[in-house]
Parts: C-alpha cells; sequence; structure tokens
C-alpha cells in the first residue's frame, strides 16, 4: 500500500496536485486525460473489495458520458478510447460479480441488479446518439459507439443467464392451455418492489407464438416484448399482456420492457412446439437455424440465448 501513497505522491508533484484534480473533466485527447484515467487506476488499487463495484461503476458511467461529449467533435481516436474504456469497465464488472456470487450470492444479486439498470441508462445514452442526424459524427465514429452497444447489450443478456435463478414454484398464468413457464425466470431490476412476480406462458397458435405475460401490478404504462433485436408489441387486458410474436425460435429467451421507461422487467427462457406451416415461414425468412439471434444490431438484447 506504501508504495501507491509514495506514486500519488510523487504525480502530484510531477503535474502539480491542481491538475490532478482538474483532470476530473478531462476528455479523451486532452493533455490531462491520461491523469485522470492513471488516478482512476490508482483509486481501484487502493479500494477494498467493497468499494471496488462502486468505483467501477462510476468510471463506466464516465466513459459514457465522455463519448456523449466527444461523439461530434472528438476524431476516432479520442472516440475509440472512450469506448474500449466502457466496454472493459462493464466487462470487469461481470467478472467481479462472477466472483462475488461465490462468496455472498445475495450480494451478487443486488450487484446483477445494479449493473442490469445501469447497463439500461447506458444503453439508452449510446441509442442518442446513434440515433442523432448530425453532420459532425462520421460514418467510423457512428459504427465504434454501435459496436459498444453491442457490448452493452450482449452483457445484458450474460447478466440475465450468469447465474441459475432458483425456480419459483406456479408463477405461470393458471389456464389449461398453453405451456408454463415458471423456470427459469428473472426479473428486472427496476420498479417491482413491492408488487407481485410476473408469470409467463407461451403457446402456439397458426400465425406463430403467443406470449402471455400475468403482470400483478407491474407494467401499467404499458409494455412490449424483445427475442433478439426483434421488437414484439403488446395488448393489455386488466393485469395480463398479450404479444402475438409469430414464427419465432422454439426456444430462446424473451425479455419484457416497461414501454415508457424501456426498464427491463421479466426475463424468461421459454419453449414451445413450432407448427409445420410456421416452420416453414421461420425458414423462409432467414430467422432459423443458427441460434444467434434474428440480428447483429446494435440493439440485440438476447445475444446468443446460450
Amino acid at each position: 500500500m506504501s508504495w501507491i501513497i509514495i506514486f500519488t505522491t510523487i504525480l502530484s508533484l510531477a503535474t502539480g496536485a491542481g491538475a490532478v484534480y482538474a483532470s476530473d473533466d478531462a476528455l479523451p485527447g486532452e493533455t490531462l486525460y491520461p491523469v485522470k484515467t492513471l488516478v482512476e487506476s490508482i483509486r481501484l488499487a487502493v479500494a477494498d473489495d467493497g468499494a471496488e463495484p462502486g468505483l467501477r461503476f462510476k468510471f463506466a458511467d464516465r466513459r459514457v458520458e465522455e463519448l456523449y461529449e466527444i461523439y461530434t467533435t472528438g476524431d476516432m481516436d479520442d472516440v475509440d478510447e472512450a469506448a474500449q474504456g466502457y466496454e472493459n469497465q462493464v466487462q470487469l464488472l461481470t467478472q467481479l460479480i462472477e466472483q462475488v456470487q461465490a462468496q455472498d450470492p445475495e450480494e451478487a444479486v443486488k450487484l446483477r441488479q445494479e449493473l442490469q439498470t445501469k447497463l439500461q441508462q447506458h444503453a439508452r445514452r449510446m441509442e442518442e446518439l446513434v440515433e442523432q442526424e448530425n453532420e459532425g459524427a462520421s460514418d467510423q465514429v457512428r459504427k465504434r459507439v454501435r459496436q459498444a452497444l453491442q457490448t452493452n447489450t450482449r452483457l445484458q443478456s450474460q447478466v440475465n443467464e450468469a447465474v441459475d435463478e432458483p425456480e419459483i414454484p406456479d408463477q405461470g398464468i393458471p389456464d389449461s392451455e398453453g405451456e408454463e413457464t415458471a423456470a427459469e425466470e428473472t426479473s428486472g431490476g427496476g420498479n417491482g418492489a413491492g408488487k407481485g412476480q410476473i408469470g409467463a406462458r407461451v403457446h402456439s397458435t397458426d400465425e406463430g407464438a403467443v406470449f402471455e405475460f400475468s403482470l400483478n401490478g407491474q407494467g401499467k404504462n404499458g409494455v412490449y416484448a424483445k427475442i433478439g433485436d426483434t421488437r414484439f408489441d403488446c395488448t393489455l387486458t386488466d393485469e395480463t399482456a398479450v404479444c402475438p410474436a409469430g414464427p419465432v425460435r422454439e426456444q430462446d429467451r424473451i425479455h419484457l420492457y416497461d414501454a415508457a421507461t424501456d426498464e427491463l422487467l421479466f426475463s424468461y427462457r421459454y419453449q414451445y412446439k413450432m407448427q409445420t406451416q410456421q416452420k416453414n415461414q421461420y425458414g423462409q425468412n432467414g430467422n432459423g437455424g443458427s441460434g444467434e439471434g434474428s440480428g447483429g444490431g446494435e440493439e440485440n438484447r438476447n445475444g446468443k440465448g446460450n
């Protein structure tokens, strides 16, 4: 520990204490930015295990805001530095949570929920950038931000599936038809506290799969569902959301979102039997057989589906 104190002292003397503090606002490409990232590394090195997740959350937030600041003015190298820094922080966070899981499963659940919320916030921020019709951003810059967004959405899926969830008995919608799907459910990290848990089932029709969710007080602003990067609108009737999905994979993971906030409410791995006519349509649409989701765009929240 003493070497870090000595190093920090030398850094302050070499650059000036004011420069260290001023570096907090530095952006990629600016003179003080290397000082900023070096100070972050030192803070991580001296932090105890309990403080490390909070620091990494903070530094990931910083990288996203840096991307936002330099999107139209920074050159490709600067944007890449911020994007790479963001990807490193969130990937290290997922690894850190896996380590915490072995020692303190309850704490790991809290961290996973916080990470899920953060990833959703970061995704919305980056989506704002790539959707802007701004002539100041080059195609290269847009592509790099989309790559960071792809990393984000892939990690969202990994966070949901990283740890086997405990089975919750009898959460399916009480109905004799269709397949009950209470196993492998994941609640979102959002505003469902104090409300009932969401139940779900899927059944096959002539048009394809239809998902039904028993909302139990959640999703009052409306909901939508996603499989991979494909969004499905849902209709609400009392406490039930019905989401026709058409011919989709027979096994995959579906995510349910709040329509007003884009907050993840529920996620689970479904399984249903596709009818022969649907299989033909599915193959003609080019979506079947690869196991990679239906697209590769920046909004792919399912990744490989594991």
